[in-house]
């Protein structure tokens, strides 16, 4: 049930979610406006106090006075959405370049204030200071995100419009070409892992076995390394059905690019996985490159925390 403290009603929400709610007349009208996690009870007492200023001097109430910056949107309310959609190396990703070239230049500035003038100044002082092209479309795109959020809380944000959308972009070019192993180089490195797993000891045959073999399924298939590395037994047959990938700790029922995909199972890599499985002994279920106590392989990535409701960190 809503409950009234000192002209500001609160109440829960369904999902628990505690929120202010500020009332007044205006022009004949009753007027509201809430307060959610973004500015909180702090929020609606500030705008209760300018209502009643307001009133007292017969003038509009003006509700866009929040004033909310960039870090405080970014940290209170983009942010945890975005990292609940995002995959885990993808909000690292995100969260290096929001915090290395958006909120050093942006964090401290009212969301009402950034226009279009502004982001142009901020992608120039990026393109002056060396930053590449692929990182200033990343942070155009990150922004845009941002904004976008924004625009579908402007009571709260101040935004009516996404002004990332009139940037340029800058055109991205490939630095360096790809380099692509042939069958002579994916067989040098099969025989290096089975001879140093030998000095290891017998024990470790098996595990090596199974690295060899990954080398070079992912050379037959154009497997990606998360995606041959979240690869259970059933998914093969005479086709290499490609679903899912590894993404930091757990397995994603995604790909990279979101779409699914087959590739062909030549014969002799068919053959190899036969006898992989023969002295394995694993089961339909099992991961095909998998460690050597069992389960699937985990990423080494940093964790990414939310120290502060103004920033982004990254903590090893």
């Amino acid at each position: 049930m809503p409950r009234q403290e000192q002209g500001i009603e609160w109440y829960l929400t369904p999902a628990g979610e505690k929120r202010y709610r500020v009332r007044w007349r205006e022009d004949g009208r009753q007027r509201s406006r809430t307060f959610s996690r973004l500015t909180g009870e702090a929020g609606a007492r500030g705008f209760r106090a300018s209502v009643s200023q307001a009133q007292q001097s017969r003038t509009p109430v003006e509700e866009n006075r929040s004033g909310t910056s960039l870090a405080v949107f970014v940290a209170d309310v983009w942010a945890p959405r975005a990292k609940r959609r995002l995959a885990p190396k993808s909000w690292e990703t995100t969260s290096r370049i929001y915090n290395k070239h958006v909120l050093r230049r942006l964090g401290d500035r009212p969301m009402a204030a950034i226009d279009v003038e502004v982001l142009v100044e901020w992608q120039d002082a990026l393109e002056a200071a060396g930053v590449g092209s692929p990182t200033i479309v990343k942070a155009i795109g990150i922004l845009s995100s941002v904004f976008r959020e924004a625009a579908r809380r402007p009571r709260a944000s101040g935004v009516g419009a996404n002004p990332v959308a009139l940037l340029d972009k800058p055109a991205v070019k490939r630095r360096r070409r790809p380099l692509v192993w042939g069958p002579v180089v994916v067989e040098c490195v099969r025989r290096q892992l089975l001879v140093e797993s030998r000095r290891i000891g017998v024990t470790s045959r098996l595990s090596a076995l199974r690295d060899t073999l990954l080398v070079a399924f992912m050379e037959m298939t154009g497997c990606r390394p998360g995606e041959a590395l979240a690869l259970r037994w059933l998914d093969l047959d005479d086709r290499v059905a490609i679903e899912r990938a590894l993404s930091g700790d757990e397995i994603v029922d995604r790909t990279k690019t979101d779409r699914d995909r087959v590739a062909p199972l030549l014969e002799p890599l068919a053959a190899d996985l036969a006898a992989l499985r023969r002295r394995s002994g694993d089961g339909p279920t099992d991961f095909v490159f998998q460690k050597p106590a069992g389960g699937h392989w985990r990423e080494c990535r940093a964790t990414l925390t939310l120290s502060t409701p103004a920033t982004l960190t990254v903590s090893t």
